[in-house]
């Protein structure tokens, strides 16, 4: 596949996609950025260390951004997780400890993963979708 073709695919699947399934895109994300700054502090790779955490910093930042706090204690609790992953990523970098990052890693992919199943179930079956109605199959 192309540069051009996946950058497509890449922009359909995100204009497609649920707001449940672009959470757990975003975690994914994370996720790959936070690992790889781990492996460039291990290879004191600065350069790939830091570019990766830019990009998970940029992440973190954006989902901290789009927490409503006045909903309760679990946006309060995402907030304290997200910041707590900001603080383990600014000092692994200042201290080059990568393993810093383990227990933020470990916590973001247990929420990820809870999060992947909440998106799943709520998604629309192939019965409850438009086309696999008797007037959708008709058109």
């Amino acid at each position: 596949m192309t540069a051009k073709a996946y950058q497509q695919y890449f922009e359909t699947r995100i204009q497609t996609a649920s707001p449940g399934h672009l959470l757990v895109m975003l975690y994914d994300g994370l996720l790959r950025f936070l690992k790889q700054t781990r492996r460039g502090l291990e290879q004191g790779d600065a350069d790939t260390a830091r570019m990766a955490a830019d990009r998970a910093a940029a992440i973190l930042q954006e989902l901290v951004a789009t927490l409503n706090l006045e909903t309760g204690e679990i946006a309060a609790n995402l907030l304290l997780l997200y910041e707590f992953s900001l603080t383990r990523l600014l000092q692994a970098q200042l201290k080059r400890e990568p393993e810093m990052l383990d227990a933020a890693i470990q916590a973001l992919e247990t929420l990820r993963d809870a999060w992947h199943q909440i998106a799943v179930s709520a998604a629309p079956t192939q019965s409850q979708t438009p086309a696999a109605t008797p007037a959708a199959a008709i058109l």
